[in-house]
């Protein structure tokens, strides 16, 4: 983009990627460096499931996903077993989220249908820390209602029920950033007070004093 119409074009080397769920993908690599850069290796090829263009994040921009790329991303997300492909595409829908392309209510739904099969502690913590920040800073507070009960009972249950520590360790930062309901406030109160606890997580001091500011 020409962004300050100086009409200069940012020559980019890239991997394109061409998802097909019924085979193996296609990997290519292409030059970008006009205004419009046709991919001639792609030209003939069967049509994919989904484009993607930053494989193995080589290039440095922001690489939105077309409507059908998109709804194909948010379908097979989940089924996606290599976790950095995984992390660049939640990245994608994450930017898609910012430039109006994709609802914030509809990325905060996906985070949550997700998150509880993420067994990737960082990428667990990146998805958490979207979702809080969707949550506090893109939704309304009509929406932010409606879904506050579905976030605080799915970190309160991954609290325990998170496979690792390291991931038990995500959700409680993530709920004592999140933490709004009467019924979150009561299970901050309970951890605090050493009534309940988290399985291999000891609270630190600093741990206390941001339950405290929640």
């Amino acid at each position: 983009r020409d962004t300050l119409a100086e009409e200069h074009v940012w020559p980019v080397r890239t991997g394109i990627f061409l998802a097909h769920h019924d085979g193996a993908p296609v990997r290519l690599m292409a030059s970008l460096n006009t205004a419009s850069a046709p991919v001639a290796e792609a030209i003939g090829k069967d049509c994919p499931d989904y484009v993607f263009a930053n494989d193995a994040d080589n290039a440095y921009g922001r690489f939105l996903l077309d409507r059908v790329s998109q709804t194909a991303v948010v379908q097979q997300l989940g089924s996606i077993a290599d976790p950095f492909l995984r992390a660049l595409l939640w990245g994608a829908l994450w930017d898609d989220m910012r430039e109006l392309r994709l609802s914030p209510v509809a990325f905060a739904n996906l985070a949550l249908s997700l998150l509880p099969a993420e067994r990737d502690a960082e990428s667990a913590a990146s998805i958490l820390g979207r979702l809080r920040v969707t949550y506090t800073d893109y939704l309304n507070d009509r929406e932010r209602d409606e879904i506050a009960p579905k976030i605080e009972n799915l970190f309160i249950e991954q609290l325990t029920g998170a496979p690792t520590a390291d991931l038990r360790i995500t959700y409680f930062r993530g709920f004592v950033a999140i933490a709004k309901t009467s019924h979150a406030r009561e299970a901050l109160n309970s951890l605090f007070a050493g009534h309940t606890s988290i399985p291999d997580v000891p609270l630190k001091q600093r741990d206390r004093w941001n339950i405290i500011a929640a």
